[in-house]
Formats: C-alpha cells, structure tokens, sequence
C-alpha cells in the first residue's frame, strides 16, 4: 500500500517535529515547506558580527521530557543552569534567590495562604481548569500586591503568556507547583520561592534545525526552505493541492498547517475552501499581538529598569508607574547562560522583549535603549 503524501507547511519547531516522526516511523511520505531561507521559524540562531546568540526560545525545564529526547538522539548536549531571577523593582522587588525583600514581608500572610490554594485547586482540577488566576485570586482575597507582584510575573516567566497572564487558568499555575512532571518551583510557605531550579539551555538552534532536517531527508522526507506558500486547495476524496510561490503546484494526500492560524486561514481562503464550523472556532478563536524582541549589550539601560544584584538571568518589571501591575516587561543575559552568546569576552549581552504593541506601547521603556548598542529588533505575532 502506497504511503499518504503528507505537506508539513512550516519549518518551525512544530513543523520539523512532525515530519521528524512521521519519517522516522515510515508513516508517510513528508515533504516540509518553509518560507524564510532557513529552518526555525520564530525561534532562530542570529549572527551579528562576533555574536551568536538563540533568539525567541531561551531554554527548558527538565519537564521538557520530548524535548530533551529529541536533542540527545541528534546528538546535542544541553548546558543545565541554575535558573535566577529578579521580580520587580523598589519596593516591590523580589528573587528567588539572596536576601528576603520588603514585599514578600508584606505578603506573608498570602504566601502561606496562597500554598492551601494550590493543594485545594490540585483536588478539584476538573472545577478549576476553567477559573483564570486572576478570579481565583480575587475570589479568595489575595491581596492586588501579591498578585500582580509575585504571581503574575512568575506566571509569565514560565509559560510566555506576557500581557494575558491574568487569564492564565489556575489548574495550569498550580502544576507549576503541584505536578510531579511539570513543577518548577518548589512553594515555599515563607517566600513562596527560595531556590534556584534547574533548567537548560539550548546549543544554539540553527545548528540543531540543520541537523533535525538533515535527519528528515535521511529517512526520505524532503526539505525546502525559501518555499513560500500562497495556496492550500482542497480537492475532492481529502486530496489538497498545494500553490508555492512561482505558481509551482505540488499534490498531496493531507496536509499539516505548523503556523499559527492566521496564516493556516489565510492559504485556506486563498485556494477558495469554505471553513467548516469547526475550523472557524478553532482558527478564529486565537488574538495575536505585535511584540518585539530587543537585542543590545545596554548595561545603562538595564540598571535604570530592573534590579540586577547577583547579576540574575532573568529579569521582570512591571508597569506600576502607569496603573497597570498586571502588565510588563521582561529582559534577559543572554551571556549568563548561552555559551556561546558574548559581547568581547566581558560585556553582556540581553534581549528585552515589549508585548502588544497596540495596547501597551505607550508603557513600553524601550525608547530608553542606546540605539547604538542594540544588536537586533525583532518583530512576532504572539498569542
């Protein structure tokens, strides 16, 4: 029996993903389709002058399971770190690691309280799991400072969630706590953090992405990169055609969208397919947002911004300033913890990242880095 003709359409990390595992099981015929001139997708290894330095991911936690498979079957190591961190600033700051800080004194009430929380909410996931953070914090009357000052920024850090995190559901932060495979933190009833936990970070990811191709074509799949796709037109018996740029048309049983759904809607409708109910909830139930990603070795600037004491690998700052503790920024240095990311030997190097340009941009501090050391801007659609 003839295998199914599978189209990945995109190079990404999920797209690569899915080909490497319908080759490596001999489930179909994989052909991977991405636009840019190499493989990566939003998270990429950048180049500018003596610097190399991974930019849109910046490591994983040992519950990263699958993740920590697939780079040791291609032959990666991982460098495992320390993970520290810098809250706040002022009054409002506070760390997983040093002194204790004014603000988890003032919320030690809700920290002790805030560990019942976590147990009841793993007793009663099924109710929970549609409760955002927020209300359940509002609901059992945590205080607004232990809220946007500890949970939330914590909340973001680990899943990426930057401006939405107050809609983060509670069942999702208490496993950050609760659940054997995905805990990170262990609570601490006195500063709810107090160690420093284990992570990795990742060899620099271009390398990886070439290998992870490499592999796909070894086991017959092929990829190609600079292949824009304009169209997907569906075809009578599941059978999908597939318009690259140049009008070049290539046919396959099935095809896999590894984009994110605007794109995935947008070549639907370009090949005249209708959406189903279905796809209309799920492609049209995703709000993006415009973020942009900073590179620069500005040590100016991240001393006016943030509290860098121990000199931390990771830094969040909220915009109390403006009435909007719930929301802000995040920096990281880079040089602490990616090997192969340098300035000269003794400068470090960051990435500053500033979320939904339409709604916060007039918060952003971003107009507050020295143009002449920034590296790279980056733009990202981010849900």
């Amino acid at each position: 029996m003839p295998q199914r003709r599978v189209c990945v359409v995109g190079g990404g990390a999920a797209g690569l993903a899915c080909a490497w595992a319908l080759t490596r099981s001999r489930a179909a015929e994989v052909t991977v389709l991405e636009a840019a001139p190499c493989l990566g997708g939003v998270a990429t290894t950048e180049e500018a002058g003596d610097l190399r330095f991974n930019d849109g991911v910046q490591g994983g936690a040992p519950s990263y399971r699958n993740t920590l498979r697939l780079l040791g079957e291609l032959g990666f190591e991982v460098s495992w770190l320390d993970m520290t961190v810098s809250f706040g600033t002022g009054e409002r700051h506070w760390s997983n690691v040093g002194a204790e800080t004014a603000l988890v004194r003032r919320c030690r009430g809700d920290i002790r309280r805030f560990g019942e929380l976590l147990r009841r909410v793993a007793r009663r996931e099924w109710y929970y799991a549609f409760v955002p953070v927020s209300k359940l914090l509002r609901r059992n009357n945590f205080s607004e400072e232990f809220a946007s000052g500890m949970v939330y920024p914590l909340t973001a850090l680990f899943f990426g969630t930057g401006s939405q995190t107050s809609r983060v559901s509670s069942v999702l932060v208490a496993r950050v706590f609760n659940d054997p495979k995905l805990r990170l933190f262990e609570y601490d009833e006195e500063r709810l953090l107090s160690q420093a936990p284990k992570m990795f970070a990742f060899p620099p990811l271009a390398d990886v992405y070439a290998r992870l191709g490499a592999e796909i074509e070894a086991q017959g799949g092929t990829v190609r990169v600079g292949c824009p796709v304009q169209s997907v037109v569906r075809r009578r018996g599941r059978a999908v055609e597939v318009v690259c740029g140049g009008g070049e048309r290539l046919n396959f049983d099935e095809v896999v969208f590894a984009t994110n759904t605007e794109v995935s809607q947008r070549l639907l409708k370009a090949g005249g397919s209708r959406l189903g109910f279905v796809e209309r909830r799920l492609l049209s139930g995703v709000e993006y947002f415009d973020d942009v990603t900073v590179t620069h070795t500005d040590a100016a600037y991240m001393s006016a911004h943030y509290e860098m004491a121990g000199k931390p690998m990771y830094y969040i700052k909220t915009y109390n300033e403006h009435g909007e503790p719930s929301k802000g920024e995040m920096s990281f240095d880079l040089s602490s913890y990616q090997p192969h990311a340098r300035a000269d030997g003794e400068s470090a190097i960051y990435q500053s990242i500033f979320l939904n340009r339409t709604a916060d941009e007039r918060m952003w501090t971003r107009g507050d880095i020295d143009e002449s050391k920034i590296v790279l801007v980056k733009w990202r659609r981010h849900r």
